[in-house]
């Protein structure tokens, strides 16, 4: 982790630290009046619980407990931690709450049976019962690793931070130094500043015509275009989910498209930008 610090006057200092993580850049600006040696501890315990969440999650680390999952024969249960066997859950949750529309086990060329029948959860165990079913948590898990980002800098004594997990993950705690909240563009629309007070604001989409990343789960098929969509919250993962079902529902019938609030326990304080 690589670092600056600053004094900013009235006994409050201000640390830039940022590091490479889950194939991404996370900038961390932390500011309070606990001192410089405080502000450098929280920036990394989150730096370890970012790379400790990869190692969970990441279905690019080959000795992840992902990976471990998809590398089992279908039907073989793997013993996992019940952290993940609760974050798989949470992630089938969003996909029965939205009709498929987020799905961990999407696959390009495979429009099949939604996650919740393909992966069985018994913790702390899961079992993949479709052999072409595999996990991947691309979709969350940066807004996971915010979540827990936000959650050691207040148990810290941090009352003030920007935490920027790769631009598209973007988490503002209490207020800028100089100003009530922080102000975000997104980098899509410069034009368009948005203010974070204890808010998320998170994007999905493609930002480049050639950029082909999201598979629809209804197809199969990789969704092409220039589009994104944002979304600001509470909680870093579940903007990143909603923000995935807002980008995907643009191109389905008007029975399935994004609502405002969604039914059921969902998200009550969700702004679409």
């Amino acid at each position: 982790m690589q670092h600056l610090c600053r004094v900013i006057g009235n006994g409050n200092e201000l640390i830039y630290a940022w590091f490479e993580a889950m194939h991404t850049r996370v900038d961390l600006m932390l500011w309070d009046n606990i001192g410089a040696d405080a502000l450098l501890r929280a920036a990394g315990r989150i730096e370890k619980e970012t790379r400790r969440i990869e190692q969970l999650g990441s279905r690019f680390l080959p000795e992840s407990e992902v990976s471990r999952i998809n590398q089992a024969a279908a039907g073989q249960s793997v013993k996992v931690s019940e952290e993940l066997c609760a974050l798989l859950a949470r992630c089938m949750d969003y996909a029965r709450q939205w009709n498929g529309l987020f799905d961990i086990t999407a696959t390009e060329g495979h429009a099949g049976l939604p996650c919740w029948q393909r992966i069985a959860i018994a913790t702390p165990y899961v079992t993949r019962t479709d052999s072409r079913a595999r996990i991947d948590l691309s979709g969350c898990l940066k807004g996971y690793a915010l979540d827990r980002a936000v959650e050691l800098a207040k148990q810290e004594g941090i009352h003030n931070g920007l935490l920027n997990f790769g631009n598209s993950s973007i988490g503002g705690l209490g207020n800028h130094p100089n100003g009530k909240g922080w102000p975000v563009a997104d980098e899509d629309n410069p034009e368009s500043i948005y203010v974070l007070h204890d808010e998320c604001l998170t994007t999905s989409g493609n930002n480049t015509e050639t950029r082909r990343h999201i598979v629809h789960p209804h197809s199969g098929k990789m969704v092409e275009g220039k589009r994104t969509a944002a979304v600001m919250t509470h909680s870093g993962m579940e903007g990143e989910v909603l923000s995935i079902v807002r980008f995907l529902s643009d191109t389905q019938p008007e029975s399935h498209r994004f609502a405002d609030k969604p039914a059921g326990n969902g998200t009550n304080n969700t702004n679409l930008i």
